[in-house]
């Protein structure tokens, strides 16, 4: 297993989350427990709030560019760890902040 994590910056309040993503070990690279990580991330943050998340890894931004920027969308079994990118981009997409 990988691990990731995060540190947010709310409201004057620090957070701090760290954990190990199932599905991930050190051969694979670290799109999964990054994609992992900022789920986590923007799931802490109220849906009213505004936030800005840094993010290192490429991959990862280019997916979520294509998902929320565009009007067509594969269907699930076609992504790579679709079990964390549709809800990033569900959430990504609730937000109101």
């Amino acid at each position: 297993m990988l691990g990731s994590g995060y540190t947010l910056r709310c409201g004057g309040q620090v957070i701090d989350w760290s954990g190990f993503v199932e599905g991930c070990d050190e051969q694979t690279t670290s799109f999964r427990p990054e994609a992992a990580a900022l789920l986590e991330g923007v799931r802490a943050v109220r849906r009213d709030e505004d936030f800005s998340c840094l993010v290192d890894n490429e991959s990862l931004l280019t997916v979520l560019e294509s998902w929320l920027r565009s009007a067509h969308h594969p269907e699930p079994a076609s992504i790579a760890d679709s079990d964390l990118i549709l809800p990033l981009v569900s959430e990504l997409g609730l937000r109101t902040g």
